[in-house]
């Protein structure tokens, strides 16, 4: 009985210790060192950082001899949310964030630049030509490699928007058969998992299933056209292999056209197959391999794809139902849909600012600004829904530094170091 009694305190033990904080300080210390946005006198402790903004309230007065500056931690994970109206700077912004990621420069501590994947979405674009991405700009620095994918149907426009950035190479996409998984070919295909879909879309699905596990067997690469003999033994109706064709027609504009017909040569190695595989490889690569070179993923013109806007209400519906949640979730929407032109919102979890920093509320003034706003996404959390500050005294500057919180504060994004190509055009 005794000796069962003392396993179980040497058990507890054992489990407290796991559960208490690291004695020397470094799950506090921790803390600072992940948080995206931080103050001038956290910058000698985060490795890779650079200059995103000021505080728009120490920058505006003279007499202020406090440090404005705001850096942006690159060294960890990291997801930024940027909203506003027409001309605020959304682009401005990303490009910036860009910048510091993506070179060394005068206004960033980088040892190893990050790689960038960047999703441009223009419904505004016809044959002859269109409006070039802004982030595309930063190909003026001669340390950033910009590459446009796009699709082969639609090159020569690309080519032409694009003709006025020096520096910018023009690729198209071309997915090789061996890239080629079930849910890619349903998603070219236009085809929506969520619905029920129709019987000849379910035969197609069981076909690429028993396709698939085959491959599993023989340990051989997934050949296109083997899946297109498959698809002539099919006994389909007139009114099946109508938008059957329809959608083969839109997957096969994004393959290589000696990889599309039913007697096409299977692979010779998975990826190595034609040189065609070398691009679509450059492009999946960043989001399914490993590497040493930190990744940047983004999504410009975010409001205007169906999938987000869908995706974003659905995690709305999962979410918590707390009225604190609740609660910030109708304040920021309310501060969203009254924003005015010039104004943008940039959404930053766990910022670190000033303690004695001042917060702001977006009345109605003159001056353009973009506000900082961090979501509460740290477990640990005190009374009123408020997270515990993080008191920290420093040696060059006594100010005291704290968590931002579910607080906002308005500050001013740095000028680019990069050509400025995306300016709103004003009427004369």
């Amino acid at each position: 009985m005794v000796s069962n009694q003392k396993n179980i305190e040497e058990e507890y033990a054992v489990h407290l210790k796991l559960l208490k904080d690291d004695p020397n300080g470094r799950d506090q210390d921790n803390q600072q060192y992940i948080t995206p946005v931080f103050p001038a006198s956290l910058k000698n402790q985060i490795e890779q950082h650079g200059l995103i903004a000021g505080h728009s309230s120490i920058l505006t007065n003279s007499d202020n001899r406090k440090d404005p500056r705001l850096f942006y931690n690159i060294a960890a994970p990291f997801s930024t949310f940027i909203c506003g109206s027409q001309g605020s700077g959304k682009s401005h912004t990303l490009s910036c964030l860009l910048e510091i990621c993506l070179a060394k420069s005068s206004v960033s501590k980088v040892k190893k630049p990050l790689s960038a994947l960047l999703f441009h979405y223009d419904a505004f674009i016809g044959d002859v030509k269109g409006t070039p991405c802004e982030a595309a700009y930063l190909a003026s620095d001669r340390d950033i490699k910009v590459r446009v994918l796009c699709p082969p149907t639609n090159f020569r426009t690309i080519q032409r928007t694009y003709s006025g950035i020096k520096g910018v190479k023009i690729q198209g996409l071309c997915i090789d058969e061996t890239d080629l998984t079930t849910q890619r070919m349903l998603s070219l295909m236009a085809v929506k998992t969520s619905e029920e879909m129709p019987l000849y879309l379910q035969t197609i699905t069981r076909v690429l299933r028993v396709l698939r596990l085959a491959h599993q067997i023989n340990g051989k690469p997934f050949h296109y056209g083997e899946f297109k003999k498959h698809l002539e033994d099919l006994r389909l109706t007139t009114g099946q292999e109508g938008p059957l064709i329809q959608r083969l027609d839109t997957l096969e504009s994004f393959m290589p056209i000696e990889q599309r017909s039913a007697k096409s040569s299977p692979p010779l190695k998975r990826g190595k197959g034609t040189d065609w595989s070398i691009k679509v490889t450059s492009f999946l690569e960043i989001l399914k391999e490993k590497s040493n070179i930190g990744k940047v993923v983004a999504l410009e013109e975010a409001q205007k794809l169906k999938c987000l806007r869908s995706h974003v209400a659905a995690l709305h519906n999962s979410g918590s139902n707390s009225q604190d949640d609740e609660s910030m979730r109708m304040n920021v929407f309310k501060e969203i849909v009254t924003l005015r032109v010039g104004e943008a919102l940039l959404f930053a979890p766990e910022a670190v600012i000033h303690k004695d920093c001042d917060r702001i509320s977006l009345s109605p003034g003159n001056e353009s600004s973009t506000t900082l706003i961090s979501g509460n996404s740290n477990n640990n959390v005190s009374e009123k829904g408020k997270e515990k500050a993080i008191e920290r005294d420093d040696d060059n500057d006594e100010q005291t530094l704290r968590k931002l919180g579910t607080d906002y504060v308005k500050i001013k994004v740095r000028a680019r170091l990069t050509s400025d190509g995306g300016r709103s055009v004003l009427a004369a």
